[in-house]
Parts: C-alpha cells; sequence; structure tokens
C-alpha cells in the first residue's frame, strides 16, 4: 500500500504473502502482473503520438492497420449455424479503441452468454507470435456493434499497442521503455522479467472450490521470462506498486513529473473525462 498526498508519499506498508507455498513476504519491490492496469499506459502513449501531431484522435485506423479496413459487424446465423455480417456503418477510429467503444470483443472471461461468446473466447493469442500476428487475429472476427454505437470491454488497447508500433517505428515494449519506463524512473516494469528476478513475482492464485487458493497454472498466465511472448498493451506488463506511483503522480500532476513533461495538462484533463454514456460501464457489467 502506497499512499502520496501532495506529490509527497505519505505511507508505504506491506502485507500478505507473495508466495504462500515457500512463504515469501509481500515487500515494496514485489512485481506484480497489473494486468489491466497496463490499460492507461498504453493509453498515456497514444496520446504522446497525437499530442505531437502523428495522429488523430478520429483518423481511421486501417489508416495505419490496413486489416481493419473492412470490418464487419455481426448480424446472426445462416442456416448451417455460420456467422452472418454486415460492413461496419463507419470505420473504427483511434478514438473509439481509446474509449473502447470499437466493438471489438475480448476473451471468454467477458462473454459467457451473447452469440459472439464462442468466436470471441476461442480467440487463442496465448502461443507464441508477434504482436501484428495478434492484432491481425483480433481485426479478423466479427464485431458485437457498429464502432461508436455502444461500450464494451475489448483487445482495443492491445491493437492501439500496434498502432503505437507502427507510427513510432519502434517495437511497442521499446516505445514505452524510451518514452515512460526509463524517464519515470520505473525500473521493475516490462512486459518480462529476468529469470533472476522471478522470485520477486507475486504468484497468482485461484479459489479450489473448497474455501482455499490453488496457484493459477503456468499455461494460463504464461512465463514471465518468456520472450516469445507478444506484449499485450491490454494486460502484459509486470509493476511494482511504487513504480506504477510514479506513473499515476505524473497524471496527478497533470501529466508533468520531476521536471519532465509527459503530456500537457489539457490532454491529461480530456483522458480523465468521461467520453461514453454514464451508464455504459453498468448495462455491460450488469447491476
Amino acid at each position: 500500500l502506497l499512499v502520496a498526498r501532495n506529490g509527497k508519499l505519505a505511507h508505504s506498508s506491506a502485507v500478505g504473502l507473495r508466495n504462500r507455498e515457500q512463504q515469501l513476504p509481500v515487500t515494496p519491490d514485489t512485481r506484480f502482473r497489473i494486468a489491466s492496469m497496463t490499460k492507461p499506459v498504453t493509453s498515456v502513449g497514444v496520446l504522446m503520438l497525437y499530442e505531437e501531431g502523428r495522429l488523430h484522435l478520429d483518423d481511421p485506423v486501417s489508416r495505419f492497420l490496413p486489416e481493419f479496413a473492412n470490418a464487419r459487424v455481426y448480424t446472426g446465423q445462416d442456416a448451417s449455424g455460420a456467422p452472418t455480417t454486415v460492413p461496419a456503418a463507419q470505420p473504427i477510429t483511434i478514438r473509439h479503441l481509446l474509449t473502447h467503444t470499437a466493438g471489438l470483443g475480448y476473451g471468454a472471461g467477458f462473454d459467457k452468454s451473447s452469440d459472439l461468446a464462442k468466436i470471441w473466447g476461442g480467440l487463442d493469442l496465448s502461443g507464441p507470435g508477434t504482436l501484428a500476428d495478434k492484432v491481425r487475429a483480433i481485426a479478423g472476427l466479427p464485431l458485437y456493434f457498429n464502432p461508436g454505437e455502444q461500450w464494451r470491454y475489448s483487445y482495443a488497447d492491445d491493437v492501439l499497442g500496434r498502432v503505437i508500433e507502427v507510427i513510432s517505428g519502434l517495437p511497442f515494449e521499446q516505445f514505452l521503455r524510451n518514452r515512460l519506463f526509463q524517464p519515470l524512473g520505473m525500473r521493475h516494469t516490462d512486459f518480462w522479467m529476468d529469470a533472476a528476478d522471478e522470485g520477486q513475482l507475486a504468484q497468482v492464485y485461484m479459489a479450489d472450490g473448497k474455501g482455499g487458493l490453488t496457484p493459477v497454472a503456468a499455461r494460463f498466465v504464461g512465463s514471465p521470462h518468456d520472450r516469445g511472448r507478444w506484449p499485450s498493451g491490454g494486460g502484459g506488463l509486470f509493476s511494482t506498486a511504487g513504480d506504477y506511483l510514479r506513473f499515476a503522480q505524473m497524471l496527478a500532476n497533470g501529466g508533468s513529473f520531476e521536471g519532465q513533461q509527459y503530456l500537457s495538462p489539457v490532454t491529461v484533463k480530456l483522458m480523465i473525462s468521461n467520453q461514453v454514456a454514464e451508464d455504459a460501464l453498468a448495462k455491460y457489467f450488469g447491476p
């Protein structure tokens, strides 16, 4: 637990175990799989390029990723059970991706009931392959709705990671290192860890159905030092509480940290202003 007040660290403490089997405690240096807290980092990267004039928020994503040029929206099934689609009414834009209104889906845990659940849930991105490979696979699936019509948690930030890669000419992970992690002093944040540091990683657990916990199998979360694993802009980063505090403090400061400006206050205000209907999340996640 870290608490900052007026830009200064006011409280720091660590409790619990990072590994129950080995009785290893959580410490300030413990690294966590930060999952969807990767998304704000990716969004900041996109907005840095936006401020440099390298993209406009209402640019079609197909300007940078041609595989999205012919997006199609799911309409149902034919007599044989195959999905039927129609061309999307408008292109997917960068703004749609940033606000999760593009119509893209997510993995199996995020849709268990719709007609598209099997299609999007069956998309396996865990194997070897580049970010470009994974995003092409995402682009090949039908949309849930026309871009801009609804809100749906999705692979949008993974697509944005590829957009950053194409525009910057750098591998996505290298862009983040150069522009955010190294300047901010986020020394323990990356998509991979050295094998020597793996002991600092917090184990992921799930309920065992008997009131206890069991470790999640490595095949579901991936090896932290497998460099063949793609850099997921939606959920792939490892980080520490201290590192993430530095990132969060930069945003709280209006885009600056320790004398360096990362985003303008105007862009940070845009980033933290609601862009979707007030009931969008409730409609998706339920009451």
